[in-house]
């Protein structure tokens, strides 16, 4: 007869045996797992968070960030990742949501640094009044381009298109991509050898448009459209008009390229700033 002691030990010893094969299964299936994950790709939907542009005629849309696992790599412009944006119309909405695809067999594909900022979108008919939403019907947050008033200017050319001012992109000026509802658009006047930047977004409430450089600029008091206006010289040869209308907060910055002869003064740059506001509807 066996002693009890020995059964004991037996059993602690079938038991051990039987967790170590648990754990060695686990193991191997949470490897093969991520094996199938990355080399057999996969597929997902995800719905936006915005903000979302909308051009002036309505008919393109313009998301400032795609979806949330790309974040991570569009830093260093490569990716594994790319996504489609879906529509489904409806009578008084819009719903859009990502869907998204990993590559098979990639931890890294080469993407690229020259593609513009944003994610467009063509719509078959313009937004109209209907209301832009994710897949689950939540609002996106929208700077609409059929209300904002544009710059028309037929003598300016705009080579980049409009771009998501939620970072600050090279070559602007400091201090205008404030809050997530902002656009900037970049022109070129190639006869008077300057290029101009135009900035939109929401109105915040009442009051004068914050200093835009490190140390106090110039400023001189002007009038647009009937609407006060700030003008600031932020350094050699930059200057901006700053301005509410519509419920929108509007910049207007000149800057010489070339340097033609003479430099315009700060009052004559001030005034061409105030004069190029005509074109603003």
């Amino acid at each position: 007869m066996r002693a009890p002691d020995s059964v004991d030990r037996r059993s602690a010893r079938r038991v051990l045996r039987i967790a170590a094969a648990v754990l060695v299964c686990a193991l191997v299936g949470w490897a093969a797992y991520g094996w199938a994950r990355r080399f057999a790709g996969r597929d997902w939907y995800e719905d936006p968070h915005g903000p979302v542009f909308v051009s002036a005629d309505g008919r393109t849309l313009l998301f400032a960030y795609g979806p949330a696992e790309m974040s991570g790599e569009m830093a260093s412009c490569f990716s594994p990742i790319s996504f489609d944006l879906s529509v489904q119309p409806h009578a008084a909405s819009v719903a859009v949501r990502f869907h998204v695809h990993q590559a098979p067999g990639q931890t890294h594909a080469d993407g690229s640094c020259s593609q513009p900022v944003g994610f467009p979108l063509a719509l078959g008919r313009p937004l109209g009044a209907r209301t832009l939403t994710d897949s689950h019907g939540r609002p996106l947050p929208v700077l609409d381009g059929q209300r904002v008033p544009q710059l028309k200017d037929p003598r300016l050319t705009e080579p980049f298109g409009p771009i998501p001012c939620v970072v600050q992109q090279r070559g602007q000026a400091p201090g205008y991509c404030t809050g997530p509802l902002a656009l900037w658009h970049g022109y070129t006047d190639s006869a008077q050898r300057v290029t101009w930047d135009f900035y939109q977004r929401p109105a915040t409430g009442p009051g004068t448009a914050p200093p835009r450089a490190s140390n106090p600029p110039s400023r001189w008091r002007a009038a647009t459209n009937g609407a006060p206006a700030d003008c600031y010289t932020l350094g050699a040869d930059l200057w901006s008009l700053w301005w509410r209308q519509g419920g929108y907060e509007l910049t207007l910055v000149l800057a010489s390229s070339g340097r033609p002869t003479p430099v315009p003064s700060d009052t004559a740059a001030c005034a061409s700033l105030a004069k190029e506001t005509g074109f603003v509807r």
